[in-house]
């Protein structure tokens, strides 16, 4: 766990690269849920769920993506979907974590 937005990401980053990642990217940063009311004024949301949603199919050596954070699982995976689907192409949701 990081304290800060910048440690989050650069612990994010080494992660992806000691698994072997070679276009490794961080994408979308949250976090915790620590207090229902805490906010500390950092602009590193508390909306304790992530999702990735990919598209079914390659378009030109890309995969059309769409990720998103919020409160409950199902609202993460829904707006990850709608980010994904904008490209027009049918998605399904790939990873989730809620913390």
């Amino acid at each position: 766990g990081a304290d800060k937005r910048q440690e989050a990401k650069d612990i994010a980053q080494k992660y992806c690269e000691n698994a072997g990642g070679k276009a490794c990217n961080v994408v979308t940063v949250f976090r915790n849920h620590r207090h229902w009311n805490d906010d500390d004024e950092t602009g590193f949301p508390y909306k304790h769920c992530g999702a990735l949603a990919v598209a079914d199919k390659e378009e030109n050596r890309f995969t059309p993506w769409g990720v998103n954070s919020a409160e409950t699982r199902r609202e993460a995976e829904d707006l990850a979907l709608q980010a994904c689907e904008a490209t027009g192409e049918k998605c399904k949701i790939r990873e989730w974590v809620c913390t």
